[in-house]
């Protein structure tokens, strides 16, 4: 099945490769690029659906949580070259970008995978 909408690369942040059962990961990507936006809110995913119609340029996010119950989201940057997964209590909403937060993360130390 071809995707909605092209996620790019896939950067799966570190915290989120040791917390998260992988087998629930893949699964949360395909339904992420199939506009499931899984656990958001009704107004997020309303503002996803509306950024894939009119072509907005912001990112587009998903939550899910794997079968542990541990919260994670999706993030495709806005120009839809990368795509995280990042665990919820690592994601910072607001004018901070997931690549700059991603960035902040490697040069405190944290590496990704």
């Amino acid at each position: 099945m071809k995707a909605a909408f092209e996620t790019g690369i896939i950067i799966i942040d570190r915290d989120a490769l040791d917390v998260l059962k992988h087998e629930d990961i893949f699964p949360a990507l395909c339904r992420h690029a199939n506009c499931d936006w899984g656990d958001g809110s009704p107004r997020g995913k309303l503002r996803n659906n509306a950024t894939l119609k009119h072509d907005i340029k912001r990112p587009i996010v998903s939550i899910y949580h794997d079968s542990n119950g541990t919260k994670f989201f999706i993030h495709t940057e806005w120009d839809r070259i990368e795509t995280f997964v990042i665990l919820a209590e690592d994601y910072l909403c607001g004018s901070t970008s997931i690549v700059d937060q991603i960035k902040l993360k490697l040069l405190q130390g944290k590496k990704m995978k």
